[in-house]
């Protein structure tokens, strides 16, 4: 049974108990994942991450460059 202040948060549009606390735990852990990195490491992913802004809409982040839509192969291809 959830607590009444559980069913307001719903109400209220905002996350639950529960899922508040799996988001702080993702968070911790990738955290901690990142604390056992060496710095070089964490270097090249922190690079990577900007590359990838600058040049996806996160959208299409993880993706392979085949796998996105035509326009936007198009458009890196020509520099747009």
């Amino acid at each position: 049974m959830s607590a009444p202040h559980d069913e307001s948060d719903a109400a209220a549009g905002r996350p639950s108990k529960s899922a508040r606390k799996r988001t702080a735990h993702a968070a911790q852990n990738l955290g901690e994942t990142l604390l056992v990195l060496a710095d070089e490491e964490l270097a090249a992913l922190i690079q990577r991450a900007a590359t990838i802004k600058e040049e996806r809409h996160p959208m299409f982040v993880g993706m392979d460059k085949a796998m996105l839509p035509l326009h936007s192969r198009n458009m890196s291809e020509i520099g747009g």
